[in-house]
């Protein structure tokens, strides 16, 4: 005869609380939307100092990823080669300033150390469209500088 094996009270709770995390991080992935990916920004530079007339510009091989999550609002990501970039991570506030998730949405990011960075998405309906974005500088690591990038864009 098989004996069966009795499980502790503790064990129960232990189980029980890995199993809420499993849910909690899946249900939280879910929540955060991808509204767009874009790709590769390009445009052009001007500086205050040093440098003069606009300059060529960009982020070579990069993707912007734009999330709406549900608890925490909009999550702006920039990786290249070189960097992989949390706005949020970076103390950033990021609000939505016009529009929806559907289509037509601008955000801003202000950062505390003087930078503010503007985004502006068109999507048509299929999910395609594109970026502008502004970048400002102001004494941010050291670059009083103003960008203006665009990017084509899709959601994934």
């Amino acid at each position: 005869m098989m004996k069966r094996r009795r499980t502790e009270p503790a064990g129960l709770v232990i189980r029980a609380l890995l199993a809420l995390a499993v849910l909690a991080d899946c249900v939280g992935t879910a929540q955060a939307d991808v509204v767009t990916v874009c790709r590769s920004p390009a445009g052009k530079s001007i500086y205050q100092s040093g440098r003069t007339g606009w300059q060529d510009d960009g982020i070579a091989d990069a993707t912007i990823t734009i999330r709406n999550d549900a608890l925490n609002g909009y999550h702006v990501r920039i990786k290249s080669p070189a960097n992989d970039f949390s706005a949020r991570d970076d103390g950033a506030r990021i609000r939505r300033v016009l529009g929806d998730d559907a289509g037509n949405l601008t955000i801003s990011a202000e950062y505390p150390l003087g930078a503010v960075e503007i985004y502006q998405i068109a999507l048509n309906q299929t999910g395609s469209g594109s970026l502008i974005m502004a970048v400002l500088k102001n004494g941010a690591a050291g670059v009083t500088k103003g960008s203006l990038f665009t990017a084509s864009c899709a959601r994934p």
